[in-house]
């Protein structure tokens, strides 16, 4: 939430400004779990400018038993069916395994993805079902609205960056914009280092 207040301070210190707001039980801080080892971070890049159907090219995680982030790719749709494919074997090994850990995410859209996905090519749906019932899904956008006032026009993640990273990216990729534009170049060049700065985009947030 963007508050006045803070704005004036912000103009009058010359740095962001971010707070703290009391939440009821069940809202803001008290939607967080308790951290397991085996806990996920999940986030999917998807390319509207595909020739002939929307593709999300990245399912990409940052993880905490292994602290090191994990990437499938796609580039049509028999690849985006076995990323997906892939994507969900991973959570549904890791839940095995970590009966306690959760995938947070940041906004509505991998959650919409990922059932759209399933319905899509009729494959992990039972599975998908069984993340879904067990609410092992945490989105953090809903945290921070509920958590935080700032004096930053909205609540996306990059714009919470200048509190977490305040001398911004170590890589090229600033927005998710840029990451799409990125891959439209790797789409008429197939230069893979261009898939590498996205992954290194999102290695460094």
């Amino acid at each position: 939430q963007v508050n006045a207040r803070l704005v004036l301070e912000k103009r009058a210190k010359g740095a962001p400004q971010i707070e703290v707001v009391e939440s009821e039980e069940g809202r803001g801080f008290f939607r967080l779990p308790l951290p397991c080892e085996g806990d996920l971070f999940l986030d999917l890049e998807g390319d509207p400018t595909h020739p002939d159907v929307r593709i999300e090219y990245l399912f990409g995680f940052w993880d905490g038993k292994s602290q090191d982030y994990v990437d499938f790719w796609a580039h049509d749709e028999q690849e985006e069916k076995q990323a997906f494919e892939s994507c969900i074997d991973f959570i549904t090994e890791r839940l095995i395994e970590y009966p306690e850990a959760y995938i947070y995410h940041y906004g509505s859209y991998e959650e919409t993805q990922i059932k759209r996905l399933a319905a899509q090519y009729a494959t992990r749906e039972s599975e998908i079902d069984e993340i879904l019932r067990k609410r092992r899904l945490v989105d953090l956008l809903k945290v921070a609205r509920e958590s935080i006032r700032t004096s930053e026009s909205g609540s996306g993640l990059k714009v919470l960056e200048a509190f977490f990273l305040p001398q911004g990216r170590v890589a090229d990729v600033q927005t998710a914009k840029d990451s799409v534009v990125l891959y439209a170049q790797w789409m008429e060049t197939r230069d893979d280092a261009l898939l590498n700065d996205i992954r290194l985009s999102l290695i460094h947030i």
